[in-house]
């Protein structure tokens, strides 16, 4: 809520200025008309850190398996993340901005003494100054992001695959416990998107967004936390997707979200080509507090398969690129790494599409 006041605040201090410079153009007898777009601020990217430990498999994948272990949150820097310097384009200084106000409000009339006020360095003033701001805007809108494009270039560059026959029991060691590198059917087996055949081969769906939550108290709280980024980030619970779906963190299998039966998180409804996917958890962190969650993301878009009306694969890497960039925009979320799960596939007869075997790190505010 305070990142959207922020926002709020910047975009409100432009309408002011522009306000300001409509009525001093009026004033001295000119007119003028400026137009403001909001864009997002930036912020620094942090996570909390996890130890690895075992835990026994709940039944039913109950989230009271494990408790918090007492321990602070820091920041981890740990080996194997994909990370990069998130840069930030100076402010504005004040004094440039107060400057260019007195200058635009003491520009000279023109002609005699009862002739109209020149409007043109007025608007000119004050269209400067306001453009100035909406680049400083789309500046920090920029470097939000700047962080992530950088390190998701990497992992693309850099696939962290394997080469031992994918098992629904796969995990990797991380930062945030061990996560499990398939989402599963609600039998156990590792998901195949219906069945349907890639490139001629078995299509497997793997883990590839991991969401840290560190302030929650509750699995309930945590749930309403996550639902709520998701919605503010463009990717609510939307209808006509499978579901029932499974993911396994530090040896427990956990339920998806969204939980309502035929729904996914998706950003556009089911009909037209979409990023959507399903989330897993919440599994408590190695820490006095908060839960971890994981993921698994695709574009798809509406066709046929086995003759039947079907969503059909189109990518990995852009879903979880629309969800990074959406939830970091939306300010519901930092970005934190690319994790290396090395759960990219690819032999002879099993792939899992354009997955370059890293999932992106997300910290929700």
């Amino acid at each position: 809520m305070g990142r959207h006041r922020g926002t709020a605040r910047s975009v409100g201090y432009v309408g002011g200025l522009a306000l300001a410079m409509g009525v001093g153009a009026a004033v001295f007898g000119g007119a003028g008309l400026a137009h403001a777009d909001e864009s997002s601020g930036s912020h620094s990217a942090g996570a909390p850190q996890a130890q690895a430990s075992t835990h026994s498999a709940a039944p039913g994948g109950s989230v009271g398996a494990r408790s918090h272990k007492p321990a602070a949150f820091t920041v981890p820097t740990p080996r194997g993340l994909a990370t990069a310097t998130n840069s930030r384009a100076p402010a504005k200084r004040a004094a440039t901005a107060s400057g260019n106000v007195r200058s635009v409000v003491s520009s000279p009339r023109a002609g005699a003494d009862d002739a109209p006020a020149a409007p043109t360095p007025v608007l000119l003033g004050a269209l400067a100054l306001i453009g100035r701001e909406v680049e400083r805007l789309c500046a920090d809108h920029t470097a939000s992001t700047a962080a992530f494009t950088a390190a998701a270039a990497y992992a693309n560059a850099h696939p962290a695959t394997t080469s031992a026959v994918p098992s629904a029991g796969d995990e990797t060691r991380t930062p945030y416990g061990d996560i499990g590198k398939w989402m599963l059917q609600p039998h156990g087996q590792i998901s195949n998107y219906g069945g349907q055949i890639y490139s001629g081969k078995t299509l497997l769906e793997p883990v590839n967004v991991i969401i840290v939550d560190p302030s929650s108290t509750t699995t309930a709280q945590a749930a309403q936390k996550l639902n709520a980024a998701m919605f503010w980030a463009g990717f609510p619970a939307q209808p006509i997707h499978s579901s029932g779906f499974q993911g396994r963190i530090d040896d427990v299998l956990y339920g998806q979200q969204p939980g309502v039966p035929l729904f996914g998180f998706s950003d556009s409804f089911f009909v037209f080509p979409n990023d959507h996917g399903r989330i897993f958890g919440p599994d408590p962190v190695e820490t006095s507090s908060g839960y971890v969650w994981s993921g698994a993301f695709s574009t798809e878009t509406l066709g046929v398969s086995n003759f039947l009306p079907a969503h059909i694969y189109v990518s990995s890497d852009m879903a979880r690129t629309a969800l990074a960039m959406r939830l970091i925009l939306s300010g519901r979320a930092t970005f934190v790494g690319m994790v290396p799960l090395d759960n990219a596939y690819n032999n002879a007869t099993t792939t899992t599409g354009d997955h370059d075997g890293y999932a992106v790190a997300l910290q929700l505010r």
